[in-house]
């Protein structure tokens, strides 16, 4: 029986040991890691990354993603989004309307399904961490129209990072 325990913690042993080496993942989704992302406008997205380690990893790689997205269309800035659609400029803001200036109509009303798949469950019930970060984004040239510029995040700082840590060359 003491063999019996004194193998089965090194068999865990060996298993974290492999796991620490696996480095993350950073590719289109597969199934069972990657990112996703769905336009949802010109400027704005819904960017998923799913991962198998390290959920600090998972977060890195998805504001990576979300850098990559902006600057393809050379945008220098990104905002992670509450919810798709937030207002988050000082027009957009000021064109909300409060419950006592209602007159019936909708602003920035509207349902948006976004289908972004997550890994299934395994087939027998084994426990796995699979950490993942899902949320919307929005990107923009210059932070002057932002009502909180804190939330911008610098799409070269992203990359450059990235690259300073081998998820991207």
């Amino acid at each position: 029986m003491r063999i019996f325990k004194i193998l089965c913690i090194l068999i865990m042993l060996n298993i974290n040991l492999i796991s620490a080496c696996y480095a993350i993942s950073y590719k289109p989704y597969n199934g069972f890691e990657g990112y996703q992302e769905i336009t949802l406008s010109d400027d704005s997205y819904y960017v998923a990354f799913h991962g198998r380690k390290d959920p600090d990893d998972v977060k890195l790689a998805w504001k990576v993603r979300s850098a990559e997205l902006c600057s393809i269309k050379n945008f220098n800035y990104y905002v992670e989004l509450k919810y798709p659609f937030e207002p988050i400029t000082k027009e957009e803001i000021k064109k909300q309307i409060s419950f006592n200036d209602y007159d019936g109509t909708f602003v920035y009303a509207r349902f948006m399904y976004i289908p972004i798949y997550t890994p299934a469950p395994a087939q027998r019930s084994v426990e796995l961490i699979s950490p993942s970060k899902m949320a919307a984004i929005r990107c923009f040239v210059s932070i002057e129209s932002l009502e909180d510029s804190d939330r911008a995040i610098s799409v070269k700082e992203r990359l450059h990072e990235a690259k300073s840590k081998g998820i991207i060359n």
